[in-house]
């Protein structure tokens, strides 16, 4: 059901694809093993996204090694994100717009980089530090955005909200972890244990 005030308000009927492809390869040299990696995505609804994937690790000695990698990636709107439409015909001849679609929502860009060092007490005792750093931009959030007078003659207010791609937000998770791994400490049982601490 819709009232003559609403119209086609809250119908958006959408089909849409998003083909990708991945393809990644290593080569080792000695102590170093470089991976690199690409994904291409093709969505109908946003441009093409090439996005790039890099890791090398080097063994210092036998039970030692440090790594490093660098990864790229972004996540499109979903379509509820897209175009949630709330509205309520007030019964006096206005509608009052709670929520608007807003087709121009464009998707996040996330980035990661990686730092981790390895260390082999014995065959059963490893400790692990890794530090990364973690940055999303074009962060989707709810928004203020002024409601078009030829879209939405009937509007009772100029503004309402729509998910909006935020212009100066970003979001950065800097973390330092280091995990001390124990495996087969006691062999009837099958003895493993961890300890682990992480700054954020």
């Amino acid at each position: 059901y819709q009232s003559v005030l609403l119209q086609d308000f809250g119908w958006n009927p959408l089909t849409y694809h998003n083909v990708g492809g991945f393809i990644q390869s290593s080569l080792a040299i000695k102590k170093l093993v470089v991976t690199g990696g690409i994904r291409y995505d093709a969505h109908s609804e946003y441009e093409s996204k090439t996005n790039p994937r890099i890791a090398g690790l080097y063994n210092i000695t036998n039970k030692t090694s440090v790594r490093a990698s660098y990864n790229e990636a972004y996540r499109a709107p979903s379509p509820y994100k897209v175009y949630n439409a709330i509205a309520v015909d007030n019964g006096d001849g206005s509608v009052y717009y709670i929520h608007v679609p807003n087709e121009q929502l464009e998707p996040e860009k996330f980035s990661a980089t990686e730092i981790g060092f390895r260390h082999l007490f014995s065959k059963n005792i490893s400790v692990d530090i890794i530090g990364y750093k973690n940055r999303i931009s074009g962060l989707m959030t709810s928004g203020e955005v002024k409601l078009n007078s030829a879209q939405y003659p009937y509007r009772d207010r100029e503004y309402s909200t729509a998910d909006v791609n935020s212009k100066n937000a970003h979001s950065h998770l800097n973390s330092l972890d280091m995990i001390l791994n124990m495996n087969d400490l006691y062999d009837p049982w099958k003895l493993h244990t961890n300890f682990s601490f992480s700054y954020m």
